[in-house]
């Protein structure tokens, strides 16, 4: 044997970072055989296994059954390979986007957090604040005695309906201030703080003000945000939006939800 053309086993385990015990292993399971054996059974590698024991190595990391690379090492062929890592593709293709999704949950839920945490109740003023994008639901007819949460209600099943995702938050959107000083407790639409949504608000200078209350209540919320453009001399420009920043999701007390309501202004 020549052997500077291979690599003990300690050396191949330094090389491919792979543990000398798992090299062992994958010889007496049949899966990875060493290129050589020396006296005493001593192992020996070559370069060019690299690739194949590092391919082992990501379907085991990838929950393949070792039985089943096993298999494949000694009966591989192009088509057979093509079958099993197309599937595997197709699985990681799947968690992806899963933990994708995910991602942008907690990445919703985490902002509203923060301005909750920062904001103080009562509190109104104007600043820029970022675009987004979301997605509205259907125009609310409401009964005459028909209360926030009949809505509510309907727009939740409606959304689940259509496979929408109620794992974001939602909040009231009117069309513009004078609806939601006419009637505050009763939005023109809903809305879902969706980042994959079809519309989208734009940024700019809002008027943001925040009160402590529970669902399908606002308090003195709008008069005061008038009050203040008034002084301000601002001038509402779009729809008003509201959306609890703090809620069931992340207070115990509801004395502590926190609503924000949100108009451009000029």
């Amino acid at each position: 044997m020549d052997r500077s053309s291979f690599l003990s086993i300690s050396e191949f385990a330094e090389w491919t970072g792979i543990p000398r015990s798992a090299l062992i292993y994958y010889d007496e399971a049949g899966v990875f055989h060493p290129a050589h054996r020396g006296k005493n059974n001593y192992r020996y590698y070559t370069y060019y296994q690299t690739i194949t024991v590092n391919l082992i190595n990501t379907l085991k990391s990838l929950d393949v059954p070792l039985h089943t690379i096993g298999v494949l090492m000694k009966e591989r062929t192009p088509e057979i390979l093509l079958e099993v890592l197309s599937q595997k593709e197709r699985e990681i293709a799947c968690d992806v986007k899963r933990l994708q999704d995910a991602e942008k949950i907690i990445h919703v839920f985490n902002d509203h957090i923060r301005k909750g945490l920062a904001a103080e109740s009562g509190h109104v003023s104007v600043s820029y604040l970022e675009g987004g994008a979301f997605s509205l639901g259907p125009p609310n007819e409401f009964t005459d005695d028909e209360t926030f949460y009949g809505a509510f209600r309907r727009y939740c099943h409606d959304l689940k309906e259509k496979a929408g995702n109620l794992s974001y938050p939602i909040g009231g959107w009117w069309r513009c201030m004078d609806d939601f000083l006419l009637d505050p407790v009763r939005p023109s639409r809903f809305f879902s703080v969706d980042p994959t949504g079809r519309q989208h608000k734009p940024a700019g200078r809002y008027l943001s003000g925040y009160t402590q209350c529970f669902y399908g209540n606002v308090n003195d919320l709008p008069e005061r945000m008038v009050a203040y453009a008034r002084e301000n001399n601002l001038v509402f420009n779009g729809p008003m939006f509201n959306v609890f920043v703090l809620d069931e999701v992340s207070t115990l007390e509801p004395s502590r939800y926190l609503l924000q309501a949100t108009v451009m202004v000029k």
